[in-house]
């Protein structure tokens, strides 16, 4: 498989109804009070705590997008921090930061 796809992608190459399925679950969840960019600073938060880089600057890129501010990205992420973070999640996370900027 072309490793240009993206994952969900490969997903629904492997398996059409699992990534229906996938899509579905990420708009329920998604719905509710929250703004789309508050939605995107808690993944992103999420995504740095578990070390997920590359869905992670898929979010970034998202959030900024959305006219998310890098500073209030860094929050998302430095927030983690000790709560369930590490340190060098929370570094490695801000790299990523520093570049989807670029």
């Amino acid at each position: 498989m072309s490793q240009t796809l993206k994952p969900a992608e490969v997903l629904a190459a492997a398996n059409p109804a699992a990534a229906e399925a996938f899509t579905a679950l990420r708009k329920a969840a998604e719905a509710g009070p929250l703004d789309q960019g508050t939605v995107e600073l808690v993944v992103i938060g999420a995504l740095a705590s578990v070390g997920q880089l590359g869905s992670l600057t898929v979010h970034v890129k998202r959030a900024l997008g959305l006219g998310v501010t890098v500073e209030q990205i860094n929050q998302a992420i430095i927030s983690t921090l000790a709560a369930s973070a590490t340190f060098n999640d929370v570094v490695d996370a801000l790299r990523v930061v520093s570049a989807a900027q670029a």
